[in-house]
């Protein structure tokens, strides 16, 4: 399966002096050995989907996580109808309100 990685950056709400800039490669496949080439050199925050192949980035500690809370609430609305808990009902209040 092939696949569009983007990389989007935008330093200006930091106080960066740079221009916001967006960067687009086609992958032959989704094998993880792209984005931990591509991000080899970067350190610091990333927001990503849950896709695996950024899982040797986050392990090494250099990219933490920004987790996506349209696929957090996702969980909590697979489990609510089939289990009726009262915290994942709470959680996904509490994500429609954000």
């Amino acid at each position: 399966m092939s696949g569009i990685g983007a990389t989007v950056c935008d330093e200006c709400p930091c106080g960066g002096g740079g221009p916001p800039a967006a960067w687009y490669r086609f992958t032959a496949n989704r094998k993880g050995g792209r984005p931990t080439a591509h991000l080899a050199s970067n350190q610091g925050w990333m927001h990503a989907g849950g896709f695996s192949g950024f899982n040797e980035r986050y392990r090494s500690g250099a990219i933490s996580e920004a987790a996506c809370m349209a696929h957090i609430r996702r969980k909590f609305v697979d489990v609510f109808p089939s289990q009726g808990l009262q915290a994942a009902e709470e959680a996904i209040r509490r994500i429609a309100g954000l």
